[in-house]
């Protein structure tokens, strides 16, 4: 699109009388007789007379889909918390049926008076392009730099770095609100021309806001490796557990798990003793506790004996009765209790040797316990 201060640039072969020149293909050039409007060239090989004289060239224009980069001078847009400057922002415009005349939905309410008052007809996008805006592509630059700025204010830096990155049209659902959109196609239309979209490539930070970027980048990786280890060690617990309870009943771990799914109730009771084992376990290993030791059945030795009382007091069901209908255990009476306390004192003891096992050889095989290992032999070589 050349702009309507671009005059007199259109070069012509003039034999004084008529004035011959060539209008390219998919542009417009917008001929004035003594100063007023007299036709719009397509292209080809066109002739004017006395040009200069009686006939001029008020305006040459671009009638299929271009660009306007905005933002040509670097301007900080203000978002929630902080500032950054835009980036390869784009427009994408289209003169609006440039040979065909037509009224505006604002020109189309008024009346054939009120038309006729204002010197308002059935105009072209060229034509409207040409008279109805001055400095066109200035003007559109304006417009869309403060819809831009005033949706930007209203986002957080990471968002506006998303939405670019995402390549989001800011006329789409997610962008400029409906009403802002409609107002600024409302004056374009007026001028001509159709806007089709705004886009905006990347967004300049300053160096205090990327260096807290960063820092802030590497906590969240921090905190997603911390969650990932979390999550592998409530597997590698709820697996250990799974076969304690294995060996101590003489079955096969998907035996196990069958007999626990078999029961929805038993199932929930389940699942929040094995979470609270778990949530347990890994606070001792959040203390980096390497060497467990037992005394008085304390410590992670006790939740493991209580647990291991409360799965050994869950019915099983007789040798060949294994497809009986589970019921929910039932609390013993304090007698009871100390009886099976008694009883399963040499079991859980087993049964926690053998977990005790498999938990210091999850620990020993920790990446975390090896680079302790190795901090202490360097530290002993050094004395």
């Amino acid at each position: 699109m050349t702009d309507n201060n671009d005059k007199g640039k259109k070069k012509v072969f003039s034999l004084f009388v008529v004035g011959l020149l060539i209008v390219e293909e998919k542009n417009r050039v917008v001929v004035e007789r003594f100063g007023k409007y007299l036709r719009t060239l397509k292209s080809g090989l066109r002739c004017i007379f006395f040009p200069g004289i009686v006939d001029r060239i008020k305006d040459e224009i671009f009638i299929e889909q271009e660009t306007i980069p905005l933002f040509l001078e670097p301007i900080k847009i203000d978002f929630k918390d902080g500032s950054a400057t835009p980036k390869n922002a784009i427009a994408y415009i289209e003169i609006d049926r440039p040979d065909t005349g037509y009224l505006t939905k604002e020109e189309e309410k008024l009346t054939d008076g009120e038309r006729e008052k204002k010197g308002i007809e059935k105009r072209t996008g060229v034509f409207r392009a040409t008279y109805h805006i001055r400095n066109r592509k200035e003007a559109i630059r304006d417009r869309l730099e403060n819809a831009i700025r005033s949706y930007l204010n209203g986002l957080t830096i990471q968002e506006g770095i998303e939405m670019a990155r995402g390549g989001y049209d800011l006329l789409g659902p997610n962008g400029i609100s409906e009403d802002e959109t409609d107002r600024l196609k409302g004056v374009f239309e007026d001028w001509g021309i159709i806007l089709h979209a705004i886009t905006i490539g990347d967004f300049d930070l300053e160096l205090d806001l990327v260096r807290a970027r960063g820092e802030l980048h590497k906590r969240l990786k921090e905190k997603e490796a911390a969650v990932f280890l979390s999550e592998k060690r409530a597997i590698e617990s709820g697996e250990t557990v799974i076969e304690m309870m294995a060996r101590t009943r003489g079955k096969k771990v998907d035996e196990i798990r069958q007999i626990i799914n078999a029961d929805e109730k038993l199932q929930e009771r389940f699942l929040n003793e094995a979470v609270d084992f778990v949530k347990r376990q890994m606070g001792y290993d959040a203390k980096s506790r390497v060497d467990i030791n037992v005394e008085g059945v304390d410590g992670l030795g006790k939740d493991v004996l209580s647990w291991l009382a409360a799965w050994l007091r869950m019915p099983m069901g007789e040798k060949g009765k294994e497809d009986k209908p589970l019921e929910p255990p039932e609390e013993p009476s304090e007698k009871e209790e100390k009886e099976e306390k008694k009883e399963l004192s040499d079991k859980a003891k087993k049964a926690y040797a053998v977990f005790r096992a498999k938990t210091m050889e999850n620990i020993h095989s920790s990446p975390r316990y090896k680079q302790q290992k190795m901090k202490r032999r360097k530290e002993g070589r050094k004395k």
